[in-house]
């Protein structure tokens, strides 16, 4: 998901106000048709932002051609003929197209287009992803970026996951202040992110007695390489294996993390630690594997219990972390090297699989203060 990329799509009845409200989110494009242009030079975009623009006739293509040094941030220049496409060809570009799709025949058409093309902004008629999902399935094996046109934040997560891979990215086209933060929110948890996990040296194991103990549900298949980290400060905490391995007695539950104590953190989107009390169906979590990569996953259930505890207590560098889990050999967690680790069968001096955050916490979000969690 790392090279998704969001744009707005600027139209002529966009408001400044809510132009300065994209630029203050996680959008990475701008499409404009090219006389739409101008708003750009009196509120100016943040360098990081990069264009895409849509040239309607050859006037405005010779016009983009002979001004192209003044725009070595655009990406993508979209024309909507392709009967255009060779005076762009002969300047250099490799032409991309703005289609809207009303029916089969557009369909095939913007298949056949997307072959050659450097990438593709479309537009459906009807409220389905199937026409995307026979884009996507087209071009598995070309070099075309599809984009698709959306109103609101809804359709962009849906379309960023149509296929498991989903579009290459989505351009949203809102006078909406809340889509367009809803939408830059969705953006940033369709991503994966990188976790840096470092070995934890064991330096403290305690029967802790009788606790409430949650397990996580998700919605998504996790694999044996996956689980949750957990910790009871913001500091960190440890890696805990999802239920994918082999129990004598039962079935696995490839769905669920035995996560413990009920006052634990664990850590999610938008950089946000949450307490496993917090946590509900329909929320959002951090799945991470041995290898630091976290995927959003959605809690489908959460089961809470009374049972038997253990903490774990184990140094990273110089910070102390912990968990509290449940008190059985069935519950592993991730060992340094990335090898399963039964609990029951892990001793002080082992080492295990932990993380490190910045300390300060307020209902989740980071805040900079003074804070000792003992």
């Amino acid at each position: 998901m790392d090279n998704k990329e969001l744009a707005f799509y600027l139209k002529d009845t966009t408001s400044s106000e809510l132009l300065e409200k994209i630029y203050q989110c996680e959008y990475t494009h701008i499409f404009t048709e090219w006389n739409n242009r101008t708003i750009l030079s009196i509120i100016h975009p943040p360098r990081k932002f990069r264009f895409g623009y849509i040239l309607s006739s050859q006037s405005e293509i010779k016009e983009f051609c002979n001004t192209v040094e003044l725009h070595t941030d655009c990406d993508y220049v979209y024309l909507k003929e392709r009967e255009l496409a060779q005076d762009l060809i002969e300047s250099g570009f490799t032409p991309g197209y703005f289609l809207r799709i009303n029916n089969q025949k557009d369909l095939n058409y913007a298949r056949e287009l997307s072959l050659t093309a450097a990438s593709l902004l479309v537009d459906f008629k009807d409220p389905t992803n199937i026409p995307l999902e026979l884009l996507i399935a087209e071009n598995q094996k070309t070099t075309c970026r599809i984009f698709k046109l959306v109103t609101n934040s809804t359709d962009g997560m849906l379309s960023l996951q149509t296929m498991e891979s989903g579009s290459h990215g989505v351009a949203l086209s809102t006078s909406a202040v809340d889509e367009v933060v809803a939408m830059a929110s969705t953006f940033d948890n369709t991503r994966n992110s990188q976790l840096e996990l470092a070995p934890a040296e064991v330096t403290r194991i305690i029967h802790a007695g009788m606790g409430d103990r949650v397990c996580v549900d998700t919605t998504s298949e996790l694999s044996q390489d996956e689980g949750m980290i957990l910790g009871s400060t913001s500091s960190g905490g440890l890696m805990l294996c999802s239920e994918t391995h082999y129990l004598p007695y039962m079935d696995l539950r490839p769905f669920r993390v035995n996560a413990g104590g009920l006052h634990m953190y664990t850590w999610g989107p938008d950089q946000k630690a949450y307490y496993l009390s917090d946590l509900h169906a329909g929320n959002t979590i951090w799945i991470v594997n041995s290898n630091g990569q976290a995927r959003t996953v959605t809690i489908g259930r959460i089961k809470k219990e009374r049972r038997p505890l253990l903490m774990v207590e184990a140094k990273i560098n110089d910070s102390l972390v912990n968990v509290f889990i449940q008190d059985d050999w069935h519950v592993r967690m991730i060992g340094a090297e990335g090898k399963i680790r039964p609990s029951r069968e892990i001793k002080v001096g082992d080492f295990l699989l932990g993380f490190t955050d910045t300390p300060g916490r307020h209902v989740g979000i980071k805040i900079d203060e003074s804070i000792k969690e003992l």
